[in-house]
């Protein structure tokens, strides 16, 4: 189904997103996000468990790109299998993101194993990091690290 919802809530979302502005994304909220900043010249994304390939190629005028995964997002898995039927129900897009992370070699993007990153809590599953107990810790990093992104990009080339 995504594959026919996805282009009408980009529909509905983009003629409100500013350019230079920032889009955050969760699970299908990662593939709607990469496919806005396809269209129109946002500052950049970050990807919390994302549906989406591992691959993805940013368009030139994305800054940066924060993805956020973990080994236990076996949602994401599923997608990608759904993503390689012959017919796919799912956006072309869908990956497995959310569980392995970027694996191409982008500099602008930077990964988050959220199972593993020293003195936060071990996030493991689709949507761990935003449990109650969890998102009071990954909150303030994801902020912390956002807002470093832009200070960087602002001053950058």
């Amino acid at each position: 189904e995504t594959r026919r919802i996805n282009p009408a809530v980009i529909g509905a979302i983009a003629p409100y997103v500013r350019e230079d502005a920032g889009l955050i994304g969760h699970s299908n909220g990662c593939a709607i996000a990469f496919q806005i900043a396809q269209r129109m010249p946002v500052r950049g994304l970050v990807l919390l468990n994302g549906a989406l390939r591992t691959d993805i190629a940013l368009p030139s005028w994305v800054k940066f790109c924060h993805v956020y995964f973990n080994a236990g997002d076996d949602i994401t898995q599923f997608a990608q299998v759904q993503a390689n039927l012959p017919v796919p129900p799912v956006d072309p897009l869908w990956g497995k993101m959310g569980d392995t992370g970027y694996t191409g070699s982008d500099p602008r993007v930077r990964n988050f194993d959220c199972a593993s990153i020293n003195g936060m809590p071990r996030c493991w599953g689709h949507s761990d990091i935003g449990t109650p107990e969890k998102i009071k810790a990954w909150g303030p990093f994801i902020r912390d690290e956002l807002v470093a992104a832009i200070a960087a990009v602002a001053v950058g080339p």
